[in-house]
């Protein structure tokens, strides 16, 4: 109750002055009035129809590519750093779900094992989990909110959508983008358009990949992509377009303890391993204007295989166990149909339907390396299908006044099948040792732990996996023209992730675990504008979520690793506010600041019952607010252009980035063992607040053909410790961790023709 009554008073302070400032504005300037430095239109298609930012009443922010590469962000990760209400980057190491790792507005997918459903949407091209969004790229937006409606269940926390240059007709061109930065990064990107008649052309674009890496892993990642345009008239465009990504990423070496809660050391070296991840895309997206409105078809289908050669697990003292994790299969099909009003409607709607069938296939398990016993053996198999009937409308009540209504039914379909082994030899208490063996090492260390082997199976069948789910989704929207440069906003909307039934472990026995289906309920009060002749843009937003119930993950007792787990379910809340603002002080110069506050708690303690004890989720979680988030951020960025007399132009970037304190992960209080403490462990997690600068400089010629320039990431070279993780089976606990990227420097060409 206290932190709506916040965001009332902040949601009429936001609405008085922006009103008292459009009014201002309005009143010292003339209708149509623009300065000469105004800035430009941007347009976006995050309500899926081509509109103004600027007109579109929800919180959204746009990168353009090109800009990105210059600075020396390549990655998606890199696209997304300086975009308020973000954390986390995608993972390369886990492709089955690489996005898991993104959150908007602390929206986090739920900590269990097996595989997770992103609470963000990634789409590229139109397409969902689309290949290639990362190179050839004209721009990215990201949508900040649920958005159920026209998004669906993954849209949770927002939705990040990258779109890739389109071929043109008539023309033939191409462009070469080619990056050579520190610690051996080589990036090359190219991109050709043919024209084949004046009705079709063709665009092929590829970018190869490699580095040695912070942490001297060496990866490497090549992509190819085809699209083939197909204009028979104004009102049809067929595209069709392929796409395969090819990943050889090094795995193990380096492991990072905590000797002091901010001070990282390599303890020992795991051995350096390649996992090989291949995926093939096709798609399709057909536009026909039918006059009175636009019918769009996208199907697509998508098939991915990962295979790693090696993977150990193991303290920051080494490796103790062989633990891959094979994906032989992971096809994905979806199709969605939309119908879109005609632009020039005063009523404008949306209806359509999406279909998402997902077959993927896991086996993972874990053999100690001292006594090569098994401890447990599991293969998944799981048949995902989800079917979503959506439809959106925007009234005009007045002139100036618009009403927007959205609704969306999802319908569920999750068919798991399993086999788990385990081995219930886990420790000497079970079973007396051997005596050659009776004084060695403790643990998975010892030669004879887990000898000898009792192998138990436990299936799950279709009868037991199987489950589905039912959900509705809403929007309701009011915004308001106050001067036709200044808009406010008020929404209300709603998100889901399905529920999921995985194998679990108590007391040694294999269980069926049942994951609950989550709603999310979102209120949002927010404002678009433009001030001072149109060179100052300004656009913020604040927030209230009331987040149903967060699903972890824990091991209530300090057991092995997989040994016992145990899900806990509590209620949160997330609050906070976002802000962007542009301002072109002059035809050269520029600054840019960006702003997010972010408050997200649990908001309950609930209790769990595991073999006769009662267990506390916070006791469990460790800490009230979510972990991995910083509470606050902040960006700086001035830009500014040198004119030369030969046409050409230096254009010269600074920025800063600055990060809060914050919880880098949960601590659990079951799996604490003497002599360490909560506020030890607690220690080990807390990342200090940092800020981050980064530089870059680029030589443009007049026609802008040709560009060359340099940049330096991170050069105040913050290092900091990501990726904190707990080994309670050791005594005391040890505590590994990665450290962040350090101070880097590259330089960049590009060439267009």
């Amino acid at each position: 109750m206290v932190q709506l009554t916040k965001l009332r008073l902040w949601g009429i302070c936001l609405c008085m002055t922006v009103a008292a400032a459009a009014r201002a504005e309005a009143q010292n300037a003339p209708p149509g009035d623009v300065g000469s430095d105004a800035l430009e239109e941007v347009i976006v298609t995050a309500e899926r129809r081509s509109e103004d930012l600027q007109k579109t009443a929800t919180s959204v922010s746009v990168r353009n590519a090109d800009e990105m590469n210059k600075q020396g962000r390549l990655t998606l990760g890199d696209f997304l750093e300086d975009i308020p209400g973000v954390s986390g980057v995608p993972s390369l190491i886990t492709p089955t779900d690489p996005y898991a790792g993104i959150s908007i507005r602390g929206v986090i997918p739920d900590n269990y094992s097996g595989p997770v459903i992103p609470s963000t949407a990634i789409y590229t091209d139109g397409v969902y989990q689309g290949l290639g969004g990362d190179y050839d790229l004209d721009h990215i937006e990201v949508l900040r909110g649920p958005q159920g409606t026209l998004y669906g269940r993954s849209a949770t926390g927002g939705v990040i959508a990258g779109y890739s240059h389109d071929p043109v007709l008539g023309t033939f061109g191409g462009n070469f983008t080619g990056v050579y930065s520190s610690f051996a990064t080589r990036v090359a990107q190219a991109a050709l358009n043919v024209p084949l008649g004046s009705e079709v052309a063709l665009r092929v674009s590829g970018q190869e990949r490699d580095a040695t890496g912070y942490l001297g892993l060496t990866s490497t990642q090549s992509d190819l992509r085809a699209k083939l345009l197909y204009k028979p008239s104004d009102s049809l465009s067929i595209l069709v377009g392929a796409a395969a990504q090819i990943d050889h990423i090094n795995q193990g070496g380096p492991n990072y303890g905590l000797t002091a809660p901010n001070t990282l050391a390599i303890e020992s070296e795991n051995p350096v391993t390649i996992a090989k991840d291949r995926e093939r895309q096709y798609w399709a997206n057909i536009n026909w204007d039918l006059g009175w409105a636009t019918w769009t078809y996208i199907p697509s289908y998508k098939y991915a295989v990962y295979a790693p050669d090696d993977v150990y697990v193991g303290p920051p003292s080494g490796p103790v166990g062989f633990n891959p994790t094979l994906t032989p299969m992971d096809r994905s099909v979806t199709q969605e149909m939309r119908l879109t009003s005609d632009a020039g409607s005063k009523v404008k709607w949306i209806v359509g339907t999406f279909y998402y069938n997902n077959i993927l296939s896991q086996d993972n398990y874990l053999q100690w390396l001292a006594s090569g016993a098994l401890a447990f053996n599991n293969a998944d198999r799981r048949l995902t299908q989800d079917l979503g009937v959506f439809g959106e409308t925007t009234l005009p009540l007045q002139d100036t006044l618009r009403l927007t209504l959205g609704l969306r039914y999802d319908y569920t379909y999750v068919d798991h099948t399993a086999l788990s082994i385990n081995n219930l030899t886990k420790n000497s208490t079970l079973m007396p040792l051997p005596a050659n063996c009776a004084n060695g090492p403790p643990g998975p260390p010892n030669p004879c732990f887990g000898l000898p082997e009792m192998l138990v199976s436990f299936p799950l069948n279709d009868a037991q996996g199987l489950s589905t789910f039912n959900n509705v989704t809403y929007k309701a929207r009011l915004e308001k023209d106050l001067t036709p440069v200044n808009m406010v906003y008020a929404t209300v909307s709603s998100g889901f992730l399905p529920g999921d039934v995985q194998i679990g472990l108590l007391n040694n026995a294999p269980y069926k675990r049942a994951f609950a289906e989550e709603t999310l309920t979102a209120f949002e009060i927010g404002s678009k504008n433009r001030f001072l002749h149109d060179t100052l843009q300004l656009n913020g937003a604040i927030f209230y979520y009331d987040y149903s119930g967060y699903q972890s993950d824990i091991e209530p007792t300090p057991l092995i690793p997989g040994a016992a787990h145990v899900t806990m379910t509590a209620p949160a809340q997330m609050w906070g506010g976002d802000l962007e603002l542009i301002y072109r002080l002059t035809a050269n110069d520029s600054l840019n600041l960006t702003g997010g506050l972010l408050d997200a708690e649990f908001t309950g303690n609930p209790t769990f019952n595991f073999s006769g004890t009662t267990l506390y989720f916070l006791q469990a979680q460790g800490f009230r607010r979510f972990v991995g988030i910083p509470p606050a951020t902040a960006t700086a960025a001035y830009n500014h252009q040198f004119p030369l007399s030969n046409g050409s132009n230096i254009n010269a970037r600074v920025d800063g980035q600055y990060f809060s304190s914050y919880n880098e992960a949960a601590v659990n209080n079951y799996g604490i063992v003497a002599p360490q403490t909560f506020a030890e462990l607690a220690a080990d997690s807390r990342v200090s607040g940092h800020a981050i600068g980064n530089l870059s400089a680029n030589w443009n010629s007049p026609s802008g053909k040709y560009s060359v320039g340099g940049f330096a990431r991170n050069f105040t070279n913050d290092v900091y410790k990501t990726g904190v993780n707990y080994n309670y089976t050791v005594t005391p606990a040890g505590v590994g961790a990665v450290p962040s990227v350090g101070r880097s420097y590259g330089a960049t060409v590009h060439v267009s023709f």
